[in-house]
């Protein structure tokens, strides 16, 4: 990796943030995780905090590590002299393969969010790496992606593993580089996928929404990334052979602004008014909510008037039925719209739809 992120430790005591401190010796953390921390280098994380540069390594990296002796130097020092890169307004990135040697290869596949993606070939197997986006202005350390999805994995494996969903198996991860399974298939997904997706998001949030009344550092500014235009970020799933859909990227790092919200939300006095649900619940019961919102739709937009008056009448009665009574005008039956699909939510104990 580039020099230019780095910085000399010095006579500076830079911490190490967010590992847990038995894993900071041979002990392993609460995932089976090690850590290597540098003696001379730090790098400043995503709140502008110095913090020492480590490699945090898996039992599955460990593993990897042995198994290609040299494959860590061979990275470093091929996405240095290969890698990313600024010209002008544009990133450039390597069009050929690029050897590692020892039968190893990187190819870029992709860039997006605060990532370049590449796959690395080693005898036998494939992976993926990822290294920060040059002209991100996101760049949280992949350290804290990788303890952010552990986290959720390990403390909601219940959840997850009733829903049939999983999170990416991580091998190594620095400050600024990742690397974690491959998962070569896209998932094709059902049509009743949208309730496994909501109760799987909604899963995670109340376990994030935890972390940070805790004041976990870790969660500052995180929050599950659930909309991509409107709807399910579909690319965010993959399938493994053995059928597990794969949840790529749970969570993304927000600094400025909040994460892009879903088509209808409860507010927080609503909140209030509705009654948790299991995993379980929420995924039998959000189809249901999401096909009463869909008939109120349906009932307004098709709904053939011979003049205005007509159309208001009709709409101020399909309101009524869903507990809304408006004025005539048509700017407060907009209003009113939204007021009748919340409290359909809130009829179903939904707190959000795509």
């Amino acid at each position: 990796m580039s020099d230019k992120i780095f910085r000399d430790l010095g006579e500076s005591e830079a911490p190490l943030r967010h590992v847990d401190a038995e894993s900071r010796t041979t002990k392993r953390d609460r995932f089976g995780n090690r850590v290597f921390q540098s003696k001379d280098r730090s790098y400043e994380d995503r709140e502008k905090n110095e913090t020492r540069s480590a490699l945090l390594v898996s039992r599955e990296g460990e593993q990897f590590i042995k198994e290609n002796p040299g494959i860590l130097t061979a990275l470093s020092k091929g996405l240095a002299e290969h890698g990313p890169r600024i010209e002008g307004r544009d990133c450039i990135t390597p069009e050929e393969p690029i050897d590692l040697g020892n039968g190893c290869t990187l190819r870029y596949l992709a860039e997006g969010g605060q990532s370049v993606v590449y796959t690395l070939d080693v005898p036998g197997r494939r992976y993926i790496v990822k290294v920060h986006l040059p002209y991100s202005s996101v760049h949280q350390p992949y350290i804290n992606e990788v303890l952010q999805s552990q986290s959720i994995e390990h403390d909601r494996a219940h959840e997850l593993q009733t829903l049939g969903v999983a999170l990416p198996k991580f091998l190594f991860a620095s400050g600024q580089m990742m690397c974690v399974e491959y998962v070569p298939n896209e998932a094709s997904l059902p049509e009743d996928f949208v309730g496994t997706y909501y109760a799987a998001a909604t899963a995670a949030e109340d376990y994030i929404a935890a972390q940070k009344q805790q004041d976990n550092a870790l969660w500052n500014n995180v929050s599950v990334d659930k909309v991509s235009g409107g709807k399910i970020p579909a690319s965010n799933f993959r399938r493994r052979e053995d059928g597990t859909i794969v949840w790529i990227d749970p969570v993304a790092y927000f600094p400025n602004e909040g994460p892009r919200e879903p088509n209808i939300v409860l507010s927080d006095d609503e909140l209030a008014e509705i009654t948790p649900l299991t995993v379980q619940q929420m995924r039998d019961t959000y189809p249901v909510a999401a096909a009463e919102v869909q008939a109120l739709d349906s009932s307004i937009m098709d709904f053939d008037a011979s003049d205005d008056a007509s159309w208001v009448a009709h709409m101020k009665e399909e309101l009524q039925k869903h507990g809304v009574n408006v004025d005539s005008e048509e700017r407060y039956l907009a209003f009113g719209i939204g007021e009748a699909k919340r409290n359909i939510l809130k009829k179903y104990n939904i707190r959000w739809m795509l």
